[in-house]
């Protein structure tokens, strides 16, 4: 398994000890993660009166999203998705609990900041 598709992993490993910046070496392959920091989340979500939520896409790339199961449960802060901008893979984080819906753009579409990306249905209060 290379350090790409164990991205997710270290993400929460990251999380977990409150770090902001990784740096790993394997072998040839090189991995550098920065977490942006948390608040910046609620800049994905809009929560409406139905009791679900959007999730937007934090840049402006190629739209990746995750190998899951369609409508699977979703926990805040799970990662839902990735947006490439050539080397450089941004993180489509979940901004609620909750049911998370099929992905509305197909993998590889380029999509802009602040694009629908999914919708998160029978959000759970906090």
């Amino acid at each position: 398994m290379t350090m790409l598709e164990r991205v997710e992993s270290f993400v929460i490993l990251m999380r977990s000890a409150d770090m902001a910046l990784l740096s790993l070496r394997e072998g040839d392959e090189m991995l550098e993660l920065q977490l942006s920091p948390q608040i910046a989340a609620t800049d994905q979500i809009y929560t409406n009166f139905s009791g679900s939520a959007s999730v937007k896409s934090p840049e402006l790339g190629i739209f990746r999203p995750v190998d899951i199961s369609s409508e699977r449960w979703v926990k805040t802060g799970d990662i839902v998705g990735y947006v490439d901008i050539e080397a450089l893979r941004v993180s489509v984080i979940a901004p609620e609990t909750g049911r998370l819906g099929t992905p509305l753009h197909e993998d590889g579409t380029i999509v802009g900041y602040g694009d629908l990306l999914f919708m998160i249905e029978e959000v759970k209060p906090a």
